[in-house]
């Protein structure tokens, strides 16, 4: 471990603690030092290894921080951080690291990457960035990363319609969590009247019409559903393909960030005759019995290169960062008992 990382973890004072308050600019949050943490036991450590990778050194190094932190003009929540060092081939004696917050409730805060000097490594700021506001993975249901990997490719080697479906169901994921990751931008813009910005805008609409365009694949898991599931997501394409095309309008824009908001809840909460509760949880359901598990925080499937909607930096990197934060996912909730 490098020699700034050993010694800010020791610190017992938040003056001690100089990524804190980094992390909490790089993310948009308050961040406050509460106590040095505990990893979790011996056979937790062992489980998260053998989920991740099965190098026995993956968590030689990791830490437990309890910290505090909220939302601008938001309540305190309780939270920990995870920080687990990432060794690049390019930096091999100065090792980097990611740093993972999530609250008590299970919500991940968003992350950071760490270069070897501990600041953050800015071209990878929207990497930590895109887990904001999702769910730590279950530990418990977690599915080893290569036994879904394996899953992932033999679902895209199927033809038939079932086959078909699981291909949807992925993409639909991946769908998604690109359009999650910009359509703040796109709120904002629509709430304040502004301009909605081009390649947000543009990001946001092209994955809800593919939603849209995959919805009849999706017949075989959600039967009927399938088709209002599509009419919900052509519809939202349809709004914001307005809002990026229209003059900025204060009063348009707050109508049609009411429409997009209605239309994204009443999409989440479909039901149907063939699954259990609201399409959301159905879908991840679906998920975990195709054997996809929770959260494996897999390049392509739930974790995004192209977060940007910029051209991807062309390195090692995002193959060694994903896992890494998946280590550190597990770990925080391995301390919830998820």
């Amino acid at each position: 471990m490098c020699l700034w990382l050993a010694t800010w973890l020791g610190a017992q004072e938040p003056a001690g603690l100089p990524v804190l308050p980094l992390a909490a600019s790089a993310l948009g949050i308050e961040i406050e030092f509460v106590a040095a943490g505990k990893l979790p036991d011996g056979a937790q450590q062992e489980r998260v290894i053998a989920l991740t990778s099965g190098d026995p050194e993956c968590l030689t190094g990791s830490r437990i921080v309890q910290v505090r932190y909220r939302w601008p003009q938001g309540r305190w929540q309780p939270a920990a951080a995870a920080i687990v060092p990432c060794a690049l081939p390019a930096a091999p004696h100065a090792p980097w690291s990611v740093l993972l917050i999530a609250g008590d409730d299970g919500q991940m805060a968003g992350g950071v990457v760490l270069d070897g000097d501990g600041n953050i490594a800015e071209a990878w700021r929207g990497f930590g960035e895109q887990f904001a506001g999702k769910d730590l993975p279950s530990f418990r249901d977690a599915v080893p990363r290569r036994e879904v990997e394996s899953r992932l490719a033999e679902l895209a080697a199927g033809k038939d319609a079932a086959a078909r479906a699981g291909q949807s169901l992925v993409a639909m994921r991946t769908d998604m969590l690109r359009q999650s990751i910009h359509i703040g931008a796109v709120m904002e813009a629509l709430a304040t009247g502004a301009p909605v910005p081009a390649a947000a805008g543009r990001i946001v609409e092209d994955s809800f019409a593919a939603m849209a365009s995959r919805a009849e694949a999706l017949a075989p898991l959600f039967g009927k559903t399938a088709t209002s599931y599509g009419e919900q997501a052509k519809a939202a394409a349809a709004l914001v393909a307005a809002a990026r095309t229209a003059r900025p309008d204060a009063t348009e824009g707050k109508q049609r960030l009411r429409e997009l908001r209605r239309g994204c809840a009443n999409c989440h909460e479909l039901t149907g005759e063939t699954f259990q509760g609201e399409l959301a949880a159905a879908s991840a359901a679906k998920r975990r019995d195709l054997g996809l598990g929770d959260r494996p925080f897999l390049l392509g499937y739930d974790v995004l290169l192209d977060f940007s909607g910029q051209p991807s930096p062309a390195s090692e990197v995002p193959g060694l960062l994903a896992p890494t934060f998946h280590r550190a996912a597990l770990l925080l909730a391995a301390l919830q008992d998820r």
